[in-house]
């Protein structure tokens, strides 16, 4: 084999590496990359501070706040007005530009139709290596805030209304929040403490820890979520990483390659996912579970209907009441233990085992089909069972619950 094939072979391996990677979520797009690698460290521990006059003005009707680089403290005023707080750091290997850089630097005030605007000014292209600049605002209550932080953390507490974060390369924390909260964040992570309205939130590549809120939507990816005590709806879009949903009103979840956990949900859960397990617990209300490739424990469920949904990987149903279940299973096995479904259990599968655990049914009515597999009764219930070719069946007439079973290779486990 000639060296350019042999250089052309070894290529081809490693995009195959890559691209497998990629898609199973161990490397990111090129776009999670973060910007300021390179730009966001700073090149000393070593700085010098520069303290700014404080500034104080009368309560506007809403405030934006934008640092490129450094940190924003947004706190509760106690007398009505807004107080500025500000401070540059410079950041130095030696000394000999370090009064250069400071006086380069400003903080830029627009205050006009009730609208209050502060930022920061550098003569030339912003020095991300050298310079933080450091915001304390207290602001009052009741003013609008919009915040924009480009490399640096962010924290709120107890004021803000309709607030809006935009926040890169730095993590956000927000505690006794008046209002509703729109965010997007980037390569950071969240701490989100008690909320009054609706949080939306856009993120990649950082983690969620959510406790008390209105409600919530999230739409994001690279990253392990904690959301506890939404009082209505959760809606989550989310691939790469674990998700842990501990009570809420209702929820909606879609991920992808997305570890599920999900709790003590009051009215209702639709939720589909692949390649990642999920464990559900303590639901009520209307369930629909679909799945790929994930293996699916589902428990402790007080549901009037219940449909489930999985390929190549099992299921397993433990404890659950209502009037209707039905499976619909491929390439992975059952597990039910369960007595209280009320009306019709249905299960169509493919390529699946079947243990079922119906001991605590009095008069139910069966009617099993299994093609290519055989059926085992171990339960105190008689059943008619009988083959033709390769098609075996069980049936019994009888009370509810009805109990429906078309299974193609597999075999089926009465006990």
């Amino acid at each position: 084999m000639k060296k350019k094939e042999i250089v052309i072979v070894v290529l081809l391996i490693v995009f195959g590496f890559v691209y497998n990677a990629i898609r199973k979520g161990t490397i990111k797009f090129i776009d999670d990359f973060p910007e300021f690698l390179s730009e966001g460290l700073l090149i000393s521990e070593q700085y010098k501070a520069f303290p700014q006059k404080e500034m104080v003005f009368p309560a506007p009707h809403k405030i934006i706040l934008d640092n490129p680089a450094g940190e924003i403290v947004v706190d509760k005023s106690m007398d009505g007005q807004v107080h500025l707080q500000a401070s540059f750091r410079v950041y130095y290997l030696d000394r000999e530009d370090v009064e250069k850089i400071s006086r380069h630097a400003r903080i830029h005030v627009e205050n006009e139709n009730g609208e209050l605007n502060v930022s920061v000014d550098y003569v030339s292209a912003f020095p991300y290596k050298r310079l933080r600049t450091y915001f304390h605002v207290m602001i009052p209550e009741a003013v609008m805030l919009s915040v924009r932080n480009q490399l640096g953390n962010t924290i709120v507490r107890q004021c803000g209304t309709d607030l809006f974060l935009k926040q890169k390369n730095g993590n956000l924390f927000l505690k006794d929040i008046p209002s509703s909260v729109r965010i997007e964040i980037r390569r950071g992570n969240m701490d989100l403490k008690n909320i009054t309205g609706s949080v939306d939130i856009e993120a990649s590549q950082g983690d969620i820890l959510l406790e008390n809120a209105a409600s919530l939507h999230v739409k994001g990816r690279h990253g392990n979520y904690r959301l506890k005590k939404i009082k209505s709806g959760v809606t989550i879009e989310h691939a790469y990483g674990d998700i842990i949903l501990d009570g809420a009103g209702q929820a909606e979840i879609f991920g992808r390659h997305s570890k599920v956990v999900v709790r003590n949900i009051e009215n209702g859960l639709n939720l589909s996912n692949a390649f990642q397990t999920v464990f559900i617990e303590n639901i009520k209300g209307r369930v629909y579970l679909t799945s790929r490739s994930s293996k699916m424990d589902v428990r402790h469920v007080q549901a009037k209907s219940m449909v489930i949904e999985n390929s190549f990987a099992d299921i397993a149903i433990t404890d659950c009441a209502g009037e209707t279940l039905n499976v619909l299973l491929k390439n992975g096995n059952l597990d039910f233990i369960g007595e209280k479904i009320a009306d019709r259990i249905n299960i169509e599968s493919q390529q699946a085992n079947l243990n079922l655990f119906l001991g605590g049914l009095t008069d139910p009515t069966f009617n099993i089909k299994t093609i290519h597999g055989r059926i085992y009764n171990h339960s105190s219930i008689a059943l008619d069972i009988f083959q033709e070719k390769d098609e075996n069946f069980a049936n019994r007439s009888g009370q509810k619950p009805e109990i429906i079973i078309n299974n193609n290779y597999g075999d089926i486990y009465l006990k």
